[in-house]
This record gives structure tokens, sequence and C-alpha cells, in this order.
């Protein structure tokens, strides 16, 4: 089964989370439907409203996305937004089912 460690946001220079998941088109309609109360489940909406997919990578296995995971989380903020910016410079929306952003 293939899995995504993603980072997500409200708006550049937001606040980033990153976290894994098998199902990354049904993990972004998720965060879209939970906007108005918060994002994810109950436990972590004290991090704001994210919900912009704007960087991720692909693994083979749970264990290989965790791994990275953790690698990503000891990042800089510094580190993160210039990963983000090189896969994608304008901070859209890169989930598969998103709508376009202006």
């Amino acid at each position: 089964m293939t899995y995504f460690v993603y980072i997500v946001t409200t708006r550049k220079g937001g606040p980033l989370h990153t976290d894994v998941t098998p199902d990354l088109a049904c993990r972004g309609s998720a965060q879209r439907e939970d906007a108005q109360v918060g994002f994810g489940a109950p436990e972590s909406r004290h991090r704001g409203d994210a919900r912009r997919l704007v960087y991720y990578e692909k693994f083979p296995g749970l264990l290989d996305a965790i791994r990275r995971e953790r690698v990503i989380r000891t990042w800089t903020r510094a580190d993160k937004i210039m990963r983000i910016e090189a896969m994608n410079p304008d901070w859209r929306d890169l989930a598969p089912n998103a709508a376009p952003r202006e």
C-alpha cells in the first residue's frame, strides 16, 4: 500500500502541519470539510485551520512514511518552506480533488 507524508497550511506563511496518510485525496477533502471547526480530529483542532496541501512525498510502506515524517518534523520552519517552494512555489493546494484557488 502507498502512503504519503504531507504538509498542510492555511495560507502562504501560515502554520505548517505534517502528517501521514494512505489516501491523500480523502485527507484533503476531510480537511476542507472540517474548515469551519478546525483541522482534522477533535484532539488536533487546536492547531488551527490547516487545510491547504502544499507538499507531499510518496512511500511504498507505512514504516518508511513514518520515518520520513519524523525527519521532516525535525526540520526548521525555513527548511520546510524551502522544500515547499521547490515543489510548489505558489503554495497552491495540491490535493487531487482540490478546487483551484485564486
